[in-house]
């Protein structure tokens, strides 16, 4: 097994949780789907830069910062990050 889908496996369940207190549990598909988009990115880049020293790291702010701009877009509620 690669090195990265180890990181996958280990790593999407706790994302996906993490997100999800995030962005609230009415918002799961969000989340789920942000961690799919992290990791498909985080396989286009880390084939040509290799992996990075904290890939648990890397794949959270890759995911966390475009799902709060797409959260962002479908709410008209108070900011959730208060």
């Amino acid at each position: 097994m690669e090195p990265s889908d180890y990181l996958f496996r280990r790593e999407a369940g706790r994302m996906v949780a993490t997100l999800t207190r995030v962005f609230g549990v009415h918002n799961l598909a969000l989340a789920e789907d942000v961690v799919q988009d992290a990791s498909c990115r985080a396989l286009e880049v880390w084939k040509f830069q290799g992996m990075p020293e904290d890939p648990s790291a890397w794949s959270y702010g890759r995911g966390k910062e475009p799902g709060t701009r797409r959260f962002a877009a479908t709410t008209d509620g108070p900011d959730f990050c208060a």
